[in-house]
């Protein structure tokens, strides 16, 4: 959790077997100074007593200050907002809030009580989520805003849950303009920091559900200045805005603010992106309450039998929320871990310690997932520089990059066969050669070129800044077929390189960007060749191609360094921090979907360090089939075969 932390030596005492701290928020209008008084009480006789306040902390070095136990004691602005909004102007209310009730300067205890804060949003009488005042806007944008938003959706609400401030009579469709301005407020407030956080995602999922699977008002409940907002209202608005991720584009934004202004909205242009994180964090609570209310669920239990696969899977769903303190990555998903056949949800040398580095908990929980069964393709979170304190295999899990779900359950086979040597510093796998690598190109930085050409470029005349990302695009790519083509005369491409570069760039572009209706694989194909062929006066909708595709190129492979191997054999290595070398091992591991990069260490033959995997362009992905099960199913013949026809060549080697 966040390390926020104030002298607490006069206002935090000691708490005994089985207590917690609560906050009793005294009644007060919105201008008079905030008292609150801490108390234990027993937790075992806690249940509904209390309000969990699920909120972001917001910077730790911006502070006002508030009366706790007779103390002047500083909390966050954002807190200081909420405590100020939430609190009665007649009655105390008693709160659960974890900068106030986690005495933060001493570590046994924040190990102690955020092992304990699955159970303490479990049970509190509910659980409100504060996302912040209305500022920069008033309570009747907001209120015309989920108005916008809901009036298609009406029919979804029973009459309670929908706020009183809402028209539930409205039958007709919003209007264009209201729709777009609805949709710009619900960008704006998914910006805000509350869906950035680590932390939420246990706060919320570890509620029940009703018990029809809904999650209800009764579980969760969001407030926005004096707005209180049920789940319901708030996911159905967003999904009604067509909204999924965080990227927008204002040209003319106020320097003052980052979030987009409604009442410029021919200022602002945006592009759909994937899900939003609300719906990410409602996927994982459902998923959860599914393993709760009936775990022998064959189809659950197939992929998620054990707490170490829900871990990894829960981890590749977050890559998207952030973290102030790293180790928070895990610790922040413990909560969730549902333990079945008897198992405990984390061994007892795994539970939270905050007194442990960063390198010995991913490295430890890392083992713990591998001997568990979980798919060797976590190994490709492996993003660091090599040479730190724990072994080179060790994924970064501050990667926000994303696996397939079902790769972080189970392996393609099942006699994968790897050994933890000299006390699992050093682990031994079968590889699959493939080829070393030959030439080493640039890392992709279309992103920042682009971004900061323009800028020069229009001052001079040379280009349009529209046209940056398509011109930076262009030249990257063209030194890609520069290093293929020196390689492809001697190798198995030399007739079709240009081909398979062709087609390797456009349907993993498209598959990268989620397919968000920029491009088919098709037009992606066309695009690129029009952009390195250096066509003259193409048609309008090929040059509107074209420069989506280059977005999609600068975003598919931001950070990533573009190889060739003797063989011909090409790829990306993901790894932003560490780039291949000539030299370098290109392999298969068995039971990983994945290409991964291994280098000598020093002069052993047998010993390797892992630099990282390759992108892997769709090399075992089973196109056309309906079902994911098809998929999976056809994946493992494919994967399988692999192995059989080149078992002659199969090494075996030890990581370090």
């Amino acid at each position: 959790m966040e390390s926020f932390r104030p002298s607490s030596s006069s206002t935090h005492q000691p708490l005994q077997l089985n207590e917690i701290r609560t906050v009793i928020l005294h009644p007060g209008s919105l201008s008079d100074p905030v008292n609150c008084t801490l108390e234990h009480i027993n937790f075992e006789e806690a249940p509904n007593s209390y309000v969990a306040l699920s909120y972001s902390w917001g910077d730790p070095n911006q502070t006002l200050n508030i009366n706790l136990n007779g103390y002047t004691y500083p909390v966050t602005l954002n807190l200081h907002s909420a405590l100020i909004h939430l609190r009665d102007t007649k009655e105390p209310c008693r709160l659960w809030i974890d900068s106030l009730c986690i005495n933060q300067q001493d570590l046994a205890e924040r190990s102690a009580q955020v092992a304990r804060m699955r159970d303490i949003y479990t049970f509190a009488q509910r659980v409100t989520v504060w996302l912040g005042d209305y500022a920069p806007h008033t309570e009747e944008d907001w209120l015309r805003a989920f108005n916008s938003m809901t009036k298609n959706q009406i029919w979804r609400f029973p009459p309670d849950v929908l706020p009183l401030e809402l028209d539930a009579d409205v039958k007709t469709s919003p209007t264009l303009e209201e729709r777009r301005y609805g949709e710009l407020m619900m960008y704006s407030l998914l910006a805000r920091p509350w869906f950035h956080r680590m932390w939420v995602i246990q706060e919320v999922a570890v509620r029940p559900t009703t018990g029809c699977g809904d999650i209800g008002d009764k579980n969760v409940c969001f407030v926005l200045g004096r707005l209180h907002l049920p789940f319901e209202l708030l996911s159905v608005s967003l999904l009604e805005a067509s909204i999924g991720g965080d990227e927008w584009y204002q040209p003319k934004r106020s320097k003052a603010s980052s979030q987009p202004d409604p009442k410029k909205m021919n200022n602002l242009s945006y592009r759909p992106q994937k899900r939003h994180r609300l719906d990410e964090i409602e996927q994982i609570w459902k998923s959860r309450s599914n393993l709760l209310k009936d775990p022998t669920n064959e189809d659950l239990a197939l992929l998620f039998m054990y707490p170490a696969q829900q871990l990894a899977d829960y981890l590749s769903r977050s890559t998207r929320f952030q973290v102030t303190d790293p180790k928070d990555r895990i610790f922040a998903l413990l909560g969730l871990l549902v333990g079945n056949w008897g198992e405990t949800q984390t061994p007892a040398q795994l539970r939270p310690d905050y007194a442990k580095s960063v390198d010995q908990i991913y490295w430890e929980y890392t083992v713990w997932m591998l001997k568990s069964g979980v798919h060797l393709d976590m190994l490709s979170w492996r993003s660091g520089q090599l040479g730190g304190a724990s072994p080179s295999w060790v994924p970064d899990f501050q990667t926000r990059r994303a696996i397939r779900r079902e790769a972080t359950a189970q392996n393609l086979v099942q006699d994968v066969s790897i050994r933890f040597l000299d006390g699992n510093r050093k682990l031994e796998i079968d590889i699959l050669p493939i080829g070393t690598v030959s030439k080493v190109g640039a890392r992709c930085e279309i992103l920042t070129t682009s971004r900061r050409r323009p800028l020069w470029a229009s001052a001079v005349g040379e280009a349009k800044a529209s046209d940056a990302p398509v011109e930076e695009s262009k030249r990257y790519l063209l030194e890609c077929e520069h290093l293929v083509s020196g390689v492809a005369v001697a190798s198995k491409f030399s007739a079709r390189w240009r081909l398979i570069m062709h087609l390797y760039f456009s349907y993993v572009t498209y598959e990268q960007n989620d397919n968000r209706g920029m491009c088919d694989p098709i037009t992606c194909k066309k695009a690129h060749e029009a952009m390195l062929d250096g066509q003259q006066n193409i048609e309008e909708d090929v040059e509107m191609s074209c420069r989506q595709y280059a977005e999609m190129i600068a975003d598919a492979f931001n950070g990533f360094t573009f190889f060739v191997c003797d063989n011909g054999e090409f790829e990306f290595c993901t790894n932003t921090s560490t780039a291949p070398e000539p030299g370098d091992l290109y392999c298969y591991f068995r039971g990983s979907t994945r290409k991964y990069l291994l280098r000598r260490r020093g002069s052993s033959d047998d010993e390797w360090l892992m630099v990282g995997d390759a992108y892997t362009a769709a090399t075992f992905m089973s196109e056309g089939l309906r079902s994911s099960w098809d998929k999976e199913k056809r994946l493992e013949v494919r994967y399988t075969r692999l192995w059989e026809d080149n078992k002659d060549r199969i090494i075996k080697v030890i990581i370090c």
